[in-house]
């Protein structure tokens, strides 16, 4: 939008940093992480506020740029999403452990 190329390289930097992030069992990001330290503070996941955000921008990274790491990405949280957070748990939401 602003034409300057290191907004896209911040960004797709810390796009990859959540992405490797992730719990490697679950596929599913936290809710919250300490941008200094990039430890989760709330590990608990969802589609709720604030998250959702995530989800939207890793859909919205492909489209705009076209790069199949945001839809290999998509694909890969959709299928978490549905396999864990379509079932009906004890909790409001799945918490996850690194």
């Amino acid at each position: 939008m602003s034409g300057e190329p290191i907004f896209e390289e911040k960004a797709s930097i810390a796009m990859d940093v959540l992405w490797s992030s992730r719990n490697r069992m679950s596929n599913l990001v936290g809710n919250v992480v300490n941008i200094n330290t990039g430890d989760w503070v709330r590990r608990d996941s969802g589609v709720g506020a604030g998250i959702d955000s995530y989800y939207e921008y890793v859909a919205k990274a492909y489209i705009l740029l076209g790069e199949e790491k945001y839809l290999s990405r998509w694909n890969t949280h959709y299928s978490a999403v549905m396999k864990y957070l379509g079932q009906v748990l004890n909790i409001s939401i799945f918490l996850f452990q690194t």
